[in-house]
C-alpha cells in the first residue's frame, strides 16, 4: 500500500499515535502499513476501554485513533479521558451517524473503514490535517488568552454586544463595576444592564452603528446588578464581518465621581449667585431705609444720602 506524500506535497508529519482497536486484523493491517511505508508515527496500541483509559492515565499522545466498538463498551465510555486530546473515530461502513455523533463531541475527524482497507490511504492526510487543525487551535487559544488577560488588566469596562442586544464578552472591570459574574455575562442584553432612562437612546444607536455608523463618543448611564447607578463615557463602534454587522465594540469609563463633582459644583455656583442675589437686594433695600452720611475728622459733612436729607430737611449741598 502506497501513502501520498504529506498533505501538503512535503515530508510527512511525525506524530504519537494511541490506536484504540478491537480488531486484531485492522490492527496489524495499520501497524504493518506505517511500518512498510515508513511513516514517521509511534504507535501505541490498546485493546480496550479499561485498557486505553489505564494508558490516558499516565501520558498524552498527538494523535488518538480510535475504532467505535470495543470488548468493554464504546470508545465514548472514553470522552472524558479523551478531553483536550485530537481523536480521530475509525468506524465500519454504515455507521456513519455514529462518525456525525463523534465530531459533535469534539473529535477532529473520522475514517469510515471499508473491505479493501483503502481507508488507511487517508490516514496520512487525516493525521496531519488533524494535526494542523489542533496547533490553529492552540495558537487561537493563546492569542485569545492573551487577549482576555490584556482587556481584565485595564481599568477600563470593556464590553462587546450582539446587534440584537445580547452581551458577548464583558472584562473583568466592566464585572467587577457592575457585579456580575463571567458565567452571567452571557446570559445579559443591554435592557439589563443600561438605565431605563437611556435605554431607547441606546437601542436606537445599537442599530444606527449595525446601519453602518460611524463610531460614536456616548456619555449614559448603566445599572449595576444591585440596582446602582453608574455614569460611563466611551467610544462604541460595529466590527463588521463580510459586509455583516457581528459585534458593538464598546470601550468606557466610570465617571460617577466626575458627574458627583460637578453636580456639587453647579450647586455651589447655583447657591452662590442665589446669595449675591438676595445680598444685593438686601444692600439695596437697606440703602433706601438709612440714614449714611460721610463726614470727616473734624465732623464736617463730607456726603450724605437721600434719606438723611429727607429726614434731616437740609439738601446734600446745604448739609455739606
Amino acid at each position: 500500500m502506497i501513502f501520498p506524500a504529506s498533505i501538503d506535497g512535503g515530508s510527512m508529519v511525525s506524530a504519537s499515535i494511541l490506536l484504540i482497536e478491537n480488531d486484531r486484523v485492522d490492527e496489524m493491517a495499520l501497524t504493518k502499513a506505517v511500518a512498510e511505508n515508513s511513516l514517521p508515527y509511534q504507535i501505541t496500541v490498546a485493546r480496550s476501554v479499561a485498557e486505553a483509559r489505564q494508558i490516558l492515565a499516565t501520558r498524552s499522545f498527538d494523535i488518538i485513533l480510535t475504532d467505535y466498538s470495543l470488548a468493554d463498551g464504546t470508545s465514548f465510555d472514553l470522552m472524558k479521558e479523551f478531553a483536550g486530546q485530537v481523536v480521530i473515530f475509525i468506524t465500519g461502513s454504515g455507521n456513519e451517524e455514529i462518525a456525525a455523533q463523534a465530531l459533535h463531541l469534539g473529535a477532529e475527524g473520522y475514517l469510515i473503514k471499508d473491505p479493501q482497507r483503502n481507508y488507511l490511504k487517508l490516514l496520512p492526510y487525516r493525521v496531519a490535517t488533524a494535526l494542523q487543525q489542533a496547533r490553529m487551535t492552540q495558537e487561537l487559544r493563546e492569542s485569545e488568552a492573551q487577549l482576555h488577560d490584556l482587556f481584565d488588566g485595564t481599568n477600563d469596562l470593556i464590553q462587546s454586544i450582539a446587534p440584537d442586544g445580547r452581551i458577548l464578552f464583558a472584562n473583568r472591570a466592566w464585572r467587577e463595576t457592575l457585579g456580575y459574574f463571567e458565567e452571567e455575562v452571557v446570559t445579559l442584553s443591554i435592557s439589563d444592564i443600561v438605565h431605563i432612562d437611556s435605554l431607547e437612546r441606546c437601542s436606537t444607536l445599537l442599530q444606527q452603528l449595525a446601519a453602518g455608523g460611524d463610531a460614536r463618543l456616548v456619555e449614559t448611564f448603566f445599572q449595576a446588578k444591585n440596582g446602582q447607578i453608574i455614569a460611563v463615557e466611551g467610544n462604541v463602534a460595529m466590527h463588521f464581518k463580510d459586509g455583516k454587522a457581528v459585534a458593538c465594540r464598546g470601550i468606557f469609563r466610570d465617571i460617577s465621581t466626575r458627574k458627583q463633582t460637578e453636580s456639587r459644583l453647579l450647586l455651589a455656583k447655583e447657591n452662590a449667585e442665589y446669595i449675591s442675589t438676595e445680598l444685593t437686594a438686601y444692600i439695596e433695600a437697606v440703602g433706601k431705609l438709612a440714614l449714611v452720611s460721610v463726614t470727616d475728622r473734624s465732623g464736617r459733612i463730607l456726603q450724605a444720602n437721600p434719606k438723611f436729607c429727607e429726614v434731616s430737611g437740609y439738601s446734600e449741598a446745604e448739609l455739606i
